[in-house]
């Protein structure tokens, strides 16, 4: 029996162990990492591309990849596989139980902690001798104290011997207390850094799971790309000005931004200025329709007009037909469709009628280095290009409105830049004055932009006489204006200043302006603008006068807005 008893217990715990250690079947994955090599980022979204190395056994496999993004597009997944491997079927889970990878700045604090905790441990053990050689200083001074024989001299010797040396290691003792206060708040520091930046990607990457069919078993070099909605870019603008020899740099930049799962380490970008599409379809060409346009009839009039008008319509083919052509004109759709309440016509009509949207081409913009981009969805900012760009700077003031004078720089033909709507950050000579928006949408040839003031050139405004006059047996009011400008160029170089200012317009025929000194300036009368077109030496000034005489009734009242 004790026997039986024996050899039933170790057939137990060989069945135990034979369990926990069971060998992993054919149906459990293969796990194998990803390395990101490159992503496409769009303005909305990115394409990211993968690769993967593993050796894959013969029949049907079941093969993970881990560190995918934590959100990806399976419509948009391609996977490029050796030519004898068959993709069976690919399904996303998200990966909670990886580690994720650690970021450089994350690295790097760890590495300085462990500097900074190493100092403080040598710091403390020299501090430990300190305090030991203080200790057996105190207890020698005392055995000595109990001597007898010792004669006043030797006492002296002894008590001089023991200040000295007690004094440089109580000090020695404070400055290692300090030192080792600032290595503690050092190491706090780092701590509160360390937890703030391990705590920037709380989201998990993803892991891919891909059943595979092996003829035979093979080392496999596996690439995969997707799309993903987690990842942009917005673009900005650098001008760097520089007045002395009228040169204008553009740099393009990009903040980039990614919440991915997946922190960016040594990856190839490159921007692209479309967007990420998963769904496309080539465009349809339908006929463009132009009428003459005209001033709307009386609506009684074109209600009766319009019981003659026939509108049908069949797919993308629009046809108008009118029995009273002598009465009613071409006119667009939409004035059918407004002004007949009930009108039976296929609203299908509606998208080409008069409408043209031209569509650029996108742009892609490649990063010439590999680039670190951490996942916390922050925006980083990525050059992209510097070029020179042809401008013409000239400086221009409106004392009426202030008295700094500012330098403008005109950008001829700027949209051949083929620039994006972004912020844009001024530079002059290097020092930051001013942000702007670039519009591409704007219709003008020439961008014209503020680039700053510059408080070497100073314009100020006078009004030297406001007198006011009425005439004997005169029924109207005279009041005269007159005003001087005065500009200064502090600067050591001849400058060029457009000012401008105005005087008033007249809205009543019984207001009478007269222009009496226009100070040299080009007149513009309708709008009552004054242009002078100045040329300063350096450390030179110039003085304008203008002025007008305003005539109108006694018994009225004018006011100037």
């Amino acid at each position: 029996m004790k026997k039986i008893a024996i050899w039933s217990a170790v057939l137990l715990c060989f069945c135990v162990v034979s369990v926990n250690a069971a060998p992993v079947t054919g149906t459990d994955p293969i796990v194998v990492p990803s390395i990101l090599k490159s992503v496409m980022v769009f303005r909305e979204g990115a394409e990211m591309t993968h690769s993967a190395s593993i050796d894959l056994p013969s029949g049907s496999v079941t093969l993970a990849i881990d560190h995918v993004s934590n959100e990806l597009d399976l419509r948009s997944l391609q996977v490029h596989l050796p030519v004898a491997v068959s993709l069976l079927g690919s399904v996303f889970t998200t990966d909670y139980l990886s580690a994720q990878p650690k970021s450089n700045r994350q690295k790097f604090l760890e590495d300085s902690l462990a500097k900074v905790q190493e100092v403080l441990g040598i710091t403390q053990l020299s501090l430990d001798n300190t305090n030991t050689l203080l200790s057996v200083l105190s207890k020698n001074q005392e055995l000595k104290g109990t001597a007898t024989g010792m004669n006043i001299a030797d006492l002296q010797k002894l008590m001089d011997y023991y200040k000295t040396e007690s004094t440089q290691l109580m000090q020695t003792r404070y400055e290692l207390n300090k030192k080792i206060d600032r290595l503690k708040e050092d190491i706090d520091r780092l701590n509160n850094q360390i937890t703030e930046e391990s705590t920037k990607n709380t989201s998990p990457s993803g892991r891919l799971l891909l059943k595979l069919y092996v003829p035979e078993a093979v080392k496999a070099e596996i690439s995969l790309s997707y799309l993903t909605q987690n990842a942009g870019w917005s673009p900005s603008y650098e001008i760097q000005v520089k007045d002395e020899d009228g040169t204008l740099k553009l740099v393009r930049k990009a903040g980039v931004h990614q919440s991915t799962g997946l922190n960016w380490q040594q990856v190839n970008i490159a921007l692209s200025t479309g967007a990420a599409q998963t769904w496309s379809q080539a465009p349809i060409l339908n006929p463009w329709f132009i009428g003459f346009r005209v001033a709307p009839a009386p609506l009684a009039s074109m209600n009766s007009q319009l019981n003659d008008v026939v509108v049908t319509g069949y797919g993308n083919n629009k046809q108008f037909s009118f029995n009273n052509s002598a009465n009613v004109p071409v006119v667009a759709y939409e004035r059918f469709k407004k002004m007949v309440p009930g009108l039976a016509v296929d609203d299908s009509m509606n998208a080409d009628v008069a409408v043209t949207d031209e569509q650029r081409l996108n742009t892609i913009y490649t990063i010439n280095h590999p680039c670190d981009l951490p996942s916390n969805g922050i925006d980083q900012t990525l050059t992209i290009k510097t070029e020179d760009v042809k401008a013409h700077l000239k400086y221009f003031a409106v004392p009426k409105l202030s008295s700094d004078v500012y330098l403008l720089a005109d950008i001829p033909e700027w949209g051949n830049l083929d620039l994006l709507s972004g912020d844009a950050y001024i530079l002059l000579n290097g020092t930051y004055v001013g942000q702007t928006r670039i519009d591409p949408s704007s219709t003008q040839d020439t961008f014209h932009l503020t680039v700053g003031k510059d408080a070497r050139i100073t314009v100020q405004r006078t009004k030297i006489s406001d007198v006011g006059a009425d005439k004997f047996l005169n029924s109207n009011h005279y009041q005269k204006y007159l005003y001087e400008i005065t500009v200064k160029n502090n600067k050591k170089d001849n400058i060029a200043v457009d000012m401008v200012d105005q005087f008033p317009v007249s809205t009543n025929k019984d207001i009478e302006i007269n222009l009496d000194n226009s100070g040299n300036a080009i007149v513009d009368n309708e709008r009552g603008i004054l242009k002078w077109k100045l040329n300063l030496k350096g450390g030179g000034s110039q003085k304008i006068q203008f002025g007008y005489t305003l005539k109108y009734p006694k018994d009225k009242e004018v006011t100037l807005r």
